[in-house]
């Protein structure tokens, strides 16, 4: 494979064992996209759309189309974290920033990203392979971090 669309359409030709969603990032803008896939063909397909606002895609644990359960929704903080820090400003260091949010409205349903059941946490950028940074993270707060 070596172009996006190659990738987009190996990962949806996959037969699995479970559903599964798959994260695609390219090296061109507007490469991005979330495969949302059933043990036997992809049920979605939800792409970066900048000219419909969709700069960024938040996949969690539950399909986009769906609304999160009620004291799990860890979409609503990415998503503002995500629209504060702004298109322009995005790296892998604001990225970083974003995927361990704490504060949220708990009484709203929300749940923060960064909780106590994240195993991990992984930043990457496919257009610089160089950028990959993976933090192993632990209840004690005890961090044992991997950088490529």
């Amino acid at each position: 494979m070596t172009t996006f669309d190659e990738a987009l359409s190996f990962f949806g030709s996959l037969k699995l064992n479970a559903a599964s969603y798959f994260i695609l990032g390219g090296t061109k803008p507007g490469e991005g996209a979330v495969l949302t896939c059933d043990r036997d063909q992809v049920a979605d397909v939800w792409k970066l759309d900048a000219n419909a606002g969709r700069w960024y895609l938040v996949e969690t644990n539950y399909d986009h189309s769906a609304s999160p359960p009620f004291h799990d929704d860890r979409r609503h903080p990415l998503q503002r974290a995500m629209n504060a820090t702004g298109s322009d400003k995005i790296s892998a260091a604001t990225m970083w920033d974003v995927i361990s949010v704490t504060a949220v409205n708990t009484s709203a349903g929300e749940r923060a990203p960064l909780n106590s059941e994240t195993i991990y946490s992984t930043v990457m950028q496919a257009s610089k392979p160089e950028v990959f940074k993976t933090v192993i993270r632990s209840r004690s707060e005890a961090k044992i971090e991997i950088v490529v």
